[in-house]
């Protein structure tokens, strides 16, 4: 019964948690527009983000539309309509295409950073996760693949190795 009590105390303090940013609050930056009001398109604007991830140093922001990873540096010092600093995916910020090789992405969903730095994508269009050292240029390539045997196959798959 204690196990219980400690889970359900455990429970309300976090939904009690969440409604803490559940309420109306203002954003206070728009990055992949120029202004809170804008919806504009082109290649350079964010045209589908699947997922944003911020760190203390870096935001990521997954663009499922146009088969990137954007990112910003110094989060604190960001103002509107900031330009990013780097892409994953693609060799420069204009460039959109899907591809399958070790520096190309097709239709990325989620991203993560592990304690090391690493950069990983989820590449859903190629059926695959991808690991890049903390990238510095746009381009990087992959170090890793989990989900296909080389960093140019895309087969989908459902066993141990595949996905």
């Amino acid at each position: 019964m204690k196990r219980i009590r400690t889970i359900l105390l455990a429970l309300a303090a976090a939904a009690a948690a969440v409604g803490a940013y559940a309420t109306q609050t203002t954003a206070n930056l728009v990055l992949g527009q120029s202004v809170f009001t804008s919806n504009d398109s082109g290649t350079s604007i964010i045209a589908g983000a699947s997922e944003i991830l911020a760190t203390s140093d870096r935001v990521y922001a997954v663009d499922f539309t146009k088969n990137r990873v954007l990112w910003w540096n110094n989060p604190a010092s960001l103002a509107n309509g900031a330009s990013p600093d780097g892409v994953i995916g693609q060799t420069d910020f204009t460039t959109t295409t899907a591809g399958t090789t070790a520096s190309t992405l097709h239709m990325p969903l989620g991203v993560f950073i592990d304690y090391a730095g690493n950069v990983w994508v989820a590449d859903s269009g190629n059926n695959r996760v991808l690991r890049f050292a903390r990238p510095t240029a746009n381009g990087a390539s992959a170090n890793l693949v989990l989900g296909q045997a080389t960093m140019t196959s895309n087969t989908a798959a459902t066993t141990q190795t595949g996905m």
